[in-house]
């Protein structure tokens, strides 16, 4: 415990953080946080976010609450370089979106609880904690009974098993990504027609002429379609990515 708490403290020294959220960027997720043997709540958020900007009191209040644990808080601004290659790699689509990494488990999830304060703190101290097959006392009754079928298997069984499990997954994923991928390039052409529209719309009513409010409101329309088009794949992917989830849970036995 002591030793996890000092590489946490060092962690934040490094990126001059005396108190509040980490942040981070991709490079210094993989070289010093995924490796750091700490659990990660990661917050994506952007400036223009108003969602984000609300609950950041209580988000720093997190990361203070937590400062110097095993457990890191941290913020990743989706729309910087660093942040943006974060973003795709674990298929965020909007803001703010909440991940986390609990080794030893190496998936990183998605976290879709409440976002209050104490719901946060509970959910940070669930993360201090190491739910293996040699630490039950440890798990969930959930994790339990998800680790029980596994308990009285051979590490080779185990090792097959999740061989299978780990085939599954990647498929899985592969189609959440392409999924992602493909609302990524609508979701692009929806924010360029909204621009469109918002230059249109600046122009004062009465120096408006009558090209410029028909390509409004065909901008408008087709802008509405893309919407309307997008809104049962969102539910499509969030299905998906619910999916993947469980599929990680089912992964979720440790030979530790």
């Amino acid at each position: 415990m002591r030793l996890v708490s000092l590489q946490v403290t060092l962690v934040c020294i490094a990126v001059g953080v005396a108190a509040g959220p980490v942040n981070l960027t991709e490079e210094y997720f993989d070289s010093q946080i995924y490796t750091s043997g700490s659990s990660v709540f990661m917050k994506f958020q952007a400036p223009w976010c108003k969602k984000c900007a609300a609950m950041q009191d209580d988000w720093d209040s997190l990361a203070d609450y937590f400062q110097g644990t095993e457990v890191i808080i941290a913020d990743i601004d989706g729309t910087t370089p660093g942040g943006k290659s974060l973003r795709k790699r674990f298929g965020v689509r909007r803001y703010p979106t909440f991940k986390y990494f609990h080794p030893p488990d190496e998936m990183i999830r998605t976290y879709k609880h409440k976002k209050d304060l104490e719901t946060l703190k509970r959910f940070g101290k669930r993360l201090k904690k190491r739910c293996t097959i040699k630490t039950l006392g440890k798990c969930t009754k959930k994790q339990k009974k998800l680790l029980r079928p596994y308990s009285d298997k051979s590490r080779e069984e185990l090792l097959e098993q999740i061989h299978g499990m780990e085939e599954e997954l990647n498929s899985t994923t592969v189609k959440h990504d392409e999924l992602v991928d493909a609302l990524d390039t609508r979701f692009a052409e929806a924010g360029e027609l909204q621009e469109k529209i918002s230059e249109l719309n600046a122009t004062a009513e009465a120096e408006r002429d009558d090209a410029q409010s028909e390509a409004l409101a065909a901008a408008q329309k087709e802008y509405d379609g893309i919407m309307e088009e997008l809104t049962p794949k969102f539910k499509e992917s969030e299905d998906k990515e619910s999916e993947v989830d469980d599929l990680k849970d089912e992964y979720a036995p440790k030979i530790a």
